[in-house]
């Protein structure tokens, strides 16, 4: 299933409501796959987002073919509708020194 990839929609998206679609235990934590999500999974020599879903925090974000899954310190229900969170400041950050680096 293709993730709904909501930081090309609107680059300053803060909070996002999407469901768990799948939630994986890994040596890290557990990789968690949304139906949607503002959550950048890096690439292009910028870093991925961190932040919240449902207070669960987000370390990693990686794409995965068509799929963007998020490595998480805690697991989430299948079928749970989360409430997604980006540290802004971070994002933020990130996207002022990716443009500086173009410059």
């Amino acid at each position: 299933m293709e993730t709904k990839k909501l930081y090309y929609e609107d680059c300053l998206c803060k909070e996002f409501t999407a469901t768990v679609v799948a939630c994986t235990a890994c040596d890290k934590g557990y990789w968690v796959e949304l139906d949607a999500t503002a959550f950048f999974p890096g690439g292009g020599g910028q870093a991925c987002d961190t932040g919240t879903l449902d207070g669960v925090q987000v370390l990693d974000v990686q794409e995965r073919g068509e799929q963007v899954v998020h490595l998480c310190d805690a697991p989430l229900t299948p079928g749970q509708q989360v409430q997604g969170s980006i540290h802004w400041e971070r994002r933020f950050d990130l996207m002022q020194q990716h443009t500086g680096e173009h410059i």
